[in-house]
């Protein structure tokens, strides 16, 4: 009786290691197809100079940039959502934006910034994990 109930508990925890590494290797996999599709939106853009024409405070601890700038012969306007630095109206900068939607304006001018710390989190996460279910 004590034997079978040891198999038992052993088997259910068996399957309870297994769930677990299933729901890891699926979140996992999503990340890393998120990274090649934000990979595709870098591979289809430029860096372009900018000028800063307003800054607008926002109450979660980001700041509202506009930036005025040029593809080709058309100007544009827009704006991105970022970290308060040192930044002042009418300053130069370098942004990077979609070659197909030149009103779109990435968050980072590196890809690298872009993908990195979301592809390092996920595969420190799949070992740990994978090291708490196997180890």
């Amino acid at each position: 009786m004590a034997k079978r109930i040891i198999r038992h508990a052993k088997r259910n925890k068996l399957m309870w290691k297994l769930i677990l590494f299933v729901i890891v290797l699926i979140g996992s996999t999503a990340v890393l197809f998120d990274s090649l599709q934000t990979h595709q939106q870098y591979k289809d853009s430029r860096l372009v100079d900018a000028k800063v024409v307003d800054i607008a405070g926002r109450d979660n601890g980001t700041i509202k940039v506009t930036y005025k700038y040029k593809v080709g012969k058309k100007a544009y306007k827009s704006f991105k959502l970022q970290k308060p630095k040192e930044i002042n109206i009418g300053d130069e900068t370098e942004i990077r934006i979609s070659e197909s939607k030149p009103k779109k304006i990435f968050t980072y001018n590196r890809e690298e910034s872009a993908v990195f710390p979301q592809v390092a989190a996920t595969l420190l996460f799949f070992v740990f994990v994978t090291t708490l279910v196997f180890g």
